[in-house]
């Protein structure tokens, strides 16, 4: 795949579903806010279960979706394990097994923590 370029030709305006989104054509997990231009990807982390499931989302204030640093980008996505407490059945809370696992997702992305209601 050739890197996405961020020109504009690239988005697709579906703020009529949020009110200030667009959407990258050639990669659908690729957002941009249209207040502030920024773009991100929404698969920036996977988390890794100690059972061998995977899932995106929040963890620790920080969140699968991560901000791209420039264009052209290229979507990478990184594996992160976590531990999973179950605290009543059914109901699990997550944390990261080791933060060090965060330091290549933060050279290739803009770090933000997104908090847990994003």
């Amino acid at each position: 795949m050739l890197p996405l370029t961020g020109e504009d030709s690239e988005w697709n305006d579906i703020s009529d579903l949020d009110g200030g989104t667009l959407q990258n054509n050639r990669v659908s997990s690729v957002f941009k806010e249209k207040e502030t231009g920024r773009a991100y990807y929404i698969d920036a982390i996977v988390w890794r279960t100690q059972n061998g499931g995977f899932f995106t989302g929040s963890v620790d204030d920080v969140s699968s979706r991560q901000y791209i640093k420039s264009f052209p980008f290229t979507p990478k996505t990184f594996y992160v394990d976590v531990i999973g407490e179950e605290v009543k059945k059914d109901d699990w809370v997550f944390h990261i097994k080791d933060n060090e696992q965060l330091m290549p997702v933060f050279e290739y992305y803009d770090e933000k923590k997104w908090g847990a209601t994003m």
